[in-house]
């Protein structure tokens, strides 16, 4: 029989959670070493790839986004592309149809909210706040904002992302 699902913090009520993190962190750190941190890709880069990966190899949405980077060069100049040029562009993707109308009504949301192609900003924002103004774009879940708050510069936004793994894990029933 499973076991009842619980909220992340009925994990952690004790710390042990972060203590069992912490001494497998340093034991990976002294068996592999312990290697800087930086991002893989701009956070941009990173929301509209993650968009692209669902349901989708890696190999497909790397194609799919160096075609349509390729295409169109500039965040602007995709955001002004038609969705059906987008859908195109980013066929190696599944579902190309979905993700076109998608990626142009993320990018529009963020030029009309902020003034700018970029999701910098999220620097500014409390992880958690971070966490919810990704997941109210269109086709963003806890997942891909998790991702994208994951691989994002700043150790708040990692947290909050560890924070939505562990929802998704008890969500999934694992042991912690």
């Amino acid at each position: 029989m499973t076991e009842q699902m619980r909220e992340p913090s009925d994990y952690d009520s004790d710390g042990a959670l972060r203590q069992r993190a912490d001494i497998v962190y340093r034991l990976l750190g002294e068996e592999y070493g312990i290697k800087p941190w930086k991002p893989r890709r701009e956070p941009l880069h990173e929301l509209i790839s993650t968009i692209l990966s669902h349901r989708t190899t890696q190999a497909n949405e790397a194609k799919a986004f160096d075609r349509l980077w390729k295409q169109y060069g500039s965040w602007e100049a995709i955001r002004t592309a038609p969705v059906e040029a987008i859908a195109s562009a980013i066929a190696p993707a599944n579902w190309p149809e979905v993700k076109a109308p998608r990626i142009k009504a993320v990018l529009d949301r963020i030029v009309a909210e902020h003034g700018a192609p970029s999701i910098d900003f999220l620097a500014d924002l409390p992880a958690e706040q971070g966490l919810a103004w990704l997941e109210a774009l269109p086709g963003v879940g806890p997942k891909t904002a998790s991702l994208v708050l994951l691989f994002y510069p700043r150790s708040g936004a990692r947290a909050a992302a560890r924070s939505a793994a562990a929802r998704c894990r008890c969500a999934m029933e694992l042991p912690p």
